[in-house]
């Protein structure tokens, strides 16, 4: 069977997982989403458990969001009157909740009343994503498309908005986690100082990064402080630069990515847990339906290969052997 391409160029099915190692699953009832939520980690000599209220929570999600035909990036549902958003919530989401759905990421975030509306009609939580100038930032009522994380002036405001966000989502029945950014060690883009771009070009970008990684710690220690009752992560590209996520993130709860290695991860495991010792949380993974090597539609190579990753996955989770850090969803 061919295989499909797994660059991030042609993905187009972004399948999140957090993988914790989980060895029970526990639908959280509509009965406990009358209080906020406590989400912790646990880890023994089996590894690694997401528990949310004291039970395990075996996670099982993707990544999700809503655009009809013919709109683009722009369209909002949560601009929409409250009798579409709800028709079209009810509708998204029992589909969700028939697949055995229980977690969203979405890089829109949805309105506080409607995360406790999806978590009591349909037990799915929300990951609160705040992307913290991936994509650009307005700094000081600027527009700025290329974020400078080593500018004071941005990391004063980037650090703002996501505290602003936590402030907002603390106390909200059915949230997950929060996590930051999107693939961000992707975008180290701006023009760095004279003394970065003296350097050559891979110690430049690494440079760039640790400005990156030094900000995500401020903003999950301030965070912290805020929600204590919530787990904070980042979203990485794969495990990029992870001696920065060494130096700077071992306090994290988990660690956050996106991996596309194809139906394997390799050494992502063994490397994740010799050198940081958290869990890991899959945000993406995956492939699209695309065979590029016989141009065309090729669902059963896809179902193979997601077949392929999600028993790797199982395989890294809490009581199954292996490294035990896999918090699946």
């Amino acid at each position: 069977m061919a295989q499909l391409r797994s660059d991030a160029s042609v993905r187009k099915i972004k399948v999140s997982a957090i993988l914790s190692a989980l060895f029970f699953f526990f639908m959280v009832s509509a009965g406990q989403a009358q209080s906020v939520d406590k989400v912790t980690t646990y880890q023994d000599e089996s590894g690694w458990k997401l528990q949310v209220n004291g039970n395990d929570f075996y996670v099982k999600g993707v990544v999700w969001g809503y655009a009809p035909p013919g709109t683009n990036y722009t369209y909002s549902i949560w601009n929409q009157s409250e009798e579409l958003i709800k028709k079209v919530v009810d509708k998204e989401f029992s589909l969700m909740k028939a697949a055995n759905i229980n977690a969203i990421r979405t890089f829109g975030i949805i309105p506080p009343e409607w995360v406790t509306y999806i978590y009591q009609q349909y037990g799915i939580m929300t990951v609160i994503n705040p992307l913290m100038g991936r994509y650009g930032a307005t700094i000081n009522g600027v527009w700025v498309p290329a974020t400078d994380y080593s500018d004071p002036a941005t990391r004063v405001a980037l650090k703002a908005e996501v505290v602003e966000v936590v402030e907002k989502y603390k106390n909200v029945p059915g949230v997950l986690m929060f996590a930051l950014g999107n693939e961000s060690n992707y975008g180290l883009s701006w023009s760095a100082s004279f003394e970065i771009e003296n350097l050559p070009t891979g110690e430049q970008q690494h440079e760039k990064a640790r400005f990156l990684y030094s900000l995500f710690d401020e903003v999950i220690d301030a965070g912290k402080k805020i929600a204590p009752q919530h787990l904070f992560t980042i979203v990485n590209g794969d495990i990029q630069y992870m001696d920065l996520i060494v130096e700077y993130g071992s306090d994290w709860d988990l660690l956050g990515v996106n991996a596309y290695r194809g139906v394997s991860f390799t050494d992502l495991w063994p490397r994740v847990k010799d050198e940081l010792n958290l869990p890991i949380v899959f945000f993406e993974f995956g492939s699209d339906a695309f065979n590029a090597r016989d141009f065309r539609e090729d669902q059963a190579a896809q179902a193979n290969y997601l077949r392929m990753q999600w028993q790797e996955m199982y395989a890294k989770s809490y009581g199954n052997g292996a490294e035990g850090s896999h918090c699946r969803e």
